[in-house]
């Protein structure tokens, strides 16, 4: 049945029948970032649940214009599964995601980069924004 959206996205979209399709673009936008390669060369931890045991700081590459370049991929796909829903309510995920991840997730790992790398990073992070 036709609705003026893709036919029967709803129940493709609950069947997970489109999920491999966006998986497979998403892969295609965030590849060319590569920040966790920067975290392997560095020889630091990529581990956002152990901020404490990092043992450099990157900011070369992408993370010259984000702080948190990971975060944000995740964001984007938040907002492309909206999209493949074909539903706004479903992009409430995406808006929610930004203040739960400061709160919850990036304000923690600041608190311990400072910790770990002091000055250094406080000019990184006056330097470099949160998200973009």
């Amino acid at each position: 049945m036709e609705t003026g959206r893709h036919p029967d996205s709803l129940e493709r979209s609950l069947s997970l029948e489109a999920l491999p399709d966006l998986c497979q673009h998403r892969h295609r936008a965030i590849r060319p970032l590569h920040s966790t390669t920067a975290f392997r060369r560095a020889g630091t931890t990529v581990n956002p649940l152990q901020p404490e045991n990092s043992s450099a700081l990157v900011v070369g590459g992408i993370y010259r214009y984000t702080r948190n370049p990971m975060y944000l991929a995740l964001l984007m796909l938040l907002f492309a599964w909206g999209i493949v829903l074909s539903n706004p309510y479903s992009m409430l995920a995406a808006w929610a995601f930004v203040p739960y991840m400061n709160r919850f997730q990036i304000r923690p790992e600041e608190r311990a980069m400072t910790q770990r790398f002091g000055e250094e990073f406080l000019r990184y992070a006056a330097r470099v924004r949160r998200w973009i």
